[in-house]
């Protein structure tokens, strides 16, 4: 594109909008552009890779790496781009685990991003719960060298039953609702099935008191009944995507709410196109900076604290996904 246009679309932008919303789109089309540029190189590794994560980025302290897929179009592509994912979740999290010090059940681990993040913050003890093999058994290279962690090839339920699972080419999104990754575009590349438990039988097993889970709709059903008293923490990723609506969530927040949980901490993400001025600035500059140019309430990306679960029920979207760290 010629300078004139990009001097003349600029211009028209501060006339009509402003110059907080030009700032504001000009954040978002860096991250675009260099997005697509990576989007469309090809991983060029043979074999399974390594990297690092960028705490630094993220103000947080740390030093921890681990192996990526180079089959996977979804979370190894864009780490190995970035050295993080979810920001302001993994913030969170960290200074959850940093401040309770828990033992945690970590459902969906993947190749283990959280599960180091838990372990760098201090946590006690973290059970790793990855369903696919591939991906399991390079979360298991990545954990190996840890003596407080348990991992394990299998999935969680709300009963103990076989539990058939689609793969998307991005691995890191797999689910048990086949209409949850096609009405959201994903390639479907495989099934398997492994076996299941409930929440309750792995309290049983482990003095978990922490719950982290990112399992594409399928903490509807692990969340559905009651929690063991044991558990004081969960951090969740809630999707109101097809085939899971808004009244599939207002009915677990309420099952929730019941036993005790308070919403203590709850995330509307950066998109990936803020990734790479968080890689330049640090995620701390680039959310206050955003707070000043954005003062629409329930605009991405925001991490609000203490929120009244009731109110937040109303306020759930048709269609969203979102985090949430829920506390009793």
């Amino acid at each position: 594109m010629k300078l004139s246009n990009l001097i003349r679309r600029a211009t028209h932008k501060v006339v009509t909008d402003g110059l907080k919303e030009l700032a504001d789109s000009s954040f978002r089309a860096l991250g675009r552009w260099e997005l697509a540029r990576i989007k469309e190189k090809k991983m060029f590794y043979s074999d399974p890779f390594w990297r690092e994560i960028h705490y630094n980025a993220l103000n947080l302290l740390g030093q921890e790496k681990l192996l990526l897929n180079n089959f996977d179009m979804g979370f190894s592509k864009e780490f190995s781009a970035y050295g993080f994912r979810e920001p302001l979740n993994t913030y969170a999290i960290y200074k959850t685990v940093e401040k309770e010090k828990p033992t945690v059940l970590d459902l969906g681990s993947n190749l283990g991003y959280f599960c180091l993040v838990e372990l760098q913050a201090g946590a006690k003890h973290v059970v790793a719960v990855e369903p696919v093999p591939l991906t399991f058994s390079l979360l298991s290279k990545t954990l190996s060298r840890f003596k407080n962690v348990t991992s394990l090839n299998m999935a969680i339920s709300d009963k103990q039953e076989t539990l058939k699972l689609y793969i998307s080419n991005k691995y890191n999104v797999t689910s048990s609702s086949l209409s949850l990754l096609t009405s959201s575009g994903y390639k479907v590349i495989g099934e398997t099935s492994v076996k299941a438990t409930s929440i309750s039988d792995m309290a049983k097993r482990y003095p978990i008191n922490m719950l982290r889970m990112d399992v594409e709709g399928q903490e509807y059903r692990i969340l559905a009944g009651n929690i063991p008293d044991q558990i004081k923490i969960i951090c969740i990723e809630l999707h109101v995507i097809h085939p899971y609506t808004k009244t599939h969530a207002t009915k677990l927040l309420q099952n929730l709410n019941k036993q005790g949980f308070e919403a203590k901490v709850v995330i509307n993400d950066f998109p990936y196109g803020y990734f790479p001025t968080i890689n330049r600035l640090g995620l701390e500059r680039v959310y206050k900076l955003l707070k000043i140019l954005n003062k629409k309430p329930l605009k991405p990306p925001f991490l609000k604290q203490d929120v009244d679960l009731v109110q937040l029920i109303d306020q759930i979207p048709k269609q969203c996904c979102f985090h949430l760290i829920l506390q009793r």
